[in-house]
């Protein structure tokens, strides 16, 4: 039996009891594919591999390839054009879920995982070659995680771990080595995004413990790096970097923080440290232009207003 029959053998073989949907078509050498759905309803998996080596998962060491449990109405789609690509779904216990995998070119890795989810969705689109993407929805709710990934050897992670109920994640590179990190855990109502256009851009966003948290960080041109980290309520940060070179950290804890970091030139340095301790609103705002500024910001306490702008 091929590769290819086998697998879409085992896919039939483990969904047929249910009436469920499944999937699988294979074009090349060396494909690899594996759906297994369990105790579900509704739940469709498809696996579209065109090209030589891709895999999806394989069933004897239990990696993905689109696996659904005991599940309500979820949604599995892999696809991948190219060689030598691999790609994993993972959905457990979850209810209305859905997962996208594409992967066009060689070489891409793709990982969905989600855990003990509700009404959560993850996406994973990459375009050419050698890109790396992770997804992880541990025990959370109605989550979102998006990746897109447009150039070559750029590597995104994502987690919302915990119960971090209605938060949003999304990152998007377009360019060449590329990093970026979201993490998020046990942050209610929050969103972070990271957009990356250029080269060895980095970029992380961390929020925890926490509420009705924002980042927004973006980076277009080569070599800048921004973090951002929150935790308390109601905290907004917003990094802008166009240039190269340049540096910017964003530390906000307590409640009511508001920081808009803008850089545009070349190896400019900002920090970023706030810790409210009211409801009134600290607010710090850095403009940086041209090149070499460096800029300092601490604000504790309430309704403190902060503002730099260097030519």
């Amino acid at each position: 039996m091929t590769s290819a029959a086998f697998a879409i053998a085992l896919a039939f073989g483990t969904t047929a009891a249910h009436a469920d949907v499944a999937t699988i078509n294979q074009t090349g050498v060396d494909n690899n594919a594996f759906t297994s759905q369990i105790d579900n309803s509704g739940a469709i998996a498809t696996t579209n591999q065109v090209g030589n080596g891709n895999r999806a998962g394989n069933q004897a060491n239990g990696t993905g390839g689109i696996r659904q449990e005991d599940n309500t109405n979820v949604t599995a789609y892999i696809e991948q054009i190219g060689s030598n690509n691999l790609a994993a779904l993972t959905q457990t216990d979850s209810r209305s879920t859905t997962g996208t995998v594409l992967q066009h070119g060689s070489g891409n890795d793709g990982a969905i995982t989600q855990d003990d989810v509700r009404y959560s969705s993850a996406t994973i689109h990459q375009d050419i070659d050698n890109n790396y993407a992770r997804v992880r929805q541990d025990n959370s709710s109605y989550v979102n995680a998006n990746v897109y990934q447009f150039g070559t050897s750029n590597s995104a992670m994502i987690e919302q771990i915990q119960r971090s109920e209605s938060s949003v994640a999304s990152v998007t590179q377009i360019g060449s080595q590329n990093r970026a990190g979201v993490l998020q855990a046990n942050a209610d109502m929050s969103s972070a995004t990271v957009s990356q256009e250029g080269n060895n851009n980095s970029a992380t966003a961390m929020q925890q413990y926490g509420r009705n948290l924002s980042a927004s960080i973006t980076q277009d041109g080569s070599h800048n790096n921004a973090i951002t980290f929150q935790t308390g309520y109601n905290q907004e940060a917003i990094v802008r970097q166009d240039g190269s070179g340049n540096q910017a950290y964003v530390t906000q804890a307590g409640f009511n923080d508001y920081a808009l970091v803008s850089q545009t030139g070349n190896s400019h340095l900002a920090y970023v440290n706030q810790i409210g301790t009211g409801y009134d609103r600290n607010v710090a705002s850095v403009s940086q232009r041209n090149y070499g500024h460096q800029a300092y910001i601490n604000q504790v306490g309430s309704g403190n207003r902060a503002g730099i702008q260097q030519r």
